[in-house]
C-alpha cells in the first residue's frame, strides 16, 4: 500500500523561500495591530501569515513598494494590501500587484499551489478611510467599480470576513 504524500503546509512553504523564510507567524500575528481590526474569521481558522513588505530582504531596491501580507485561512492563501482608497492609489496598487506577480512567478511560485483561485489581489481599505475612486474622472461604486478594479487584477474590500465571498 503506497502512502499518499501530504501537501506541504503554509509554514513549510514559507520556510523554503529564501527571502521570507524567517517571516512566518501563527494566525494573524504577522499583521500590524492597526491592520487586524478589519480582518476576522466567521468560520474556519487562520493558519498563518507573512508580512511581505516588512520582511523581504535581499534583492530589495531602496524605495521599492511591496505587497503587505499573505494570509492563510483554511489552507488557502490570500494576498492582502491594506491601503487608503483614493484615485491616486490605483496606479500604486497596480505596481505593487505587478511586483507580487513577479514574486509568485519566481521565488514564491510554490505559494500558488495554495492560492484561493476565486480571489485576485485583495485591496483592503485602511481602517476608517473613505473610498473615493474616480478613474478617468468618473466616480465608480458597486459593481462598475469592482469590474474596473478586477480588470487591474485587484479586489476592493472594506473588511475581510473569512471565508470570503467573491464580488460580482
Amino acid at each position: 500500500m503506497s502512502k499518499k504524500k501530504q501537501p506541504k503546509s503554509f509554514e513549510d512553504l514559507v520556510k523554503e523561500i529564501q527571502s521570507i523564510k524567517d517571516c512566518y507567524k501563527k494566525s494573524l500575528d504577522a499583521l500590524e495591530t492597526k491592520d487586524k481590526a478589519d480582518i476576522k474569521s466567521i468560520e474556519g481558522a487562520f493558519c498563518g501569515s507573512v508580512y511581505l513588505d516588512g520582511c523581504q530582504t535581499g534583492k530589495r531596491v531602496i524605495g521599492e513598494k511591496r505587497w503587505d501580507y499573505i494570509i492563510c485561512h483554511d489552507s488557502k492563501l490570500y494576498f492582502v494590501e491594506v491601503h487608503s482608497a483614493q484615485t491616486k492609489n490605483i496606479t500604486e496598487l497596480e505596481g505593487k500587484a505587478k511586483m507580487l506577480k513577479n514574486f509568485l512567478d519566481g521565488e514564491g511560485s510554490a505559494l500558488k499551489t495554495m492560492k484561493d483561485p476565486g480571489f485576485s489581489n485583495i485591496w483592503l481599505v485602511s481602517s476608517g478611510a473613505k473610498v473615493d475612486l474616480r478613474p478617468k474622472g468618473i466616480k465608480l461604486t458597486g459593481a462598475p467599480l469592482n469590474r474596473y478594479l478586477a480588470s487591474k487584477g485587484l479586489m476592493l474590500y472594506t473588511k475581510l470576513e473569512f471565508p470570503l465571498k467573491a464580488k460580482k
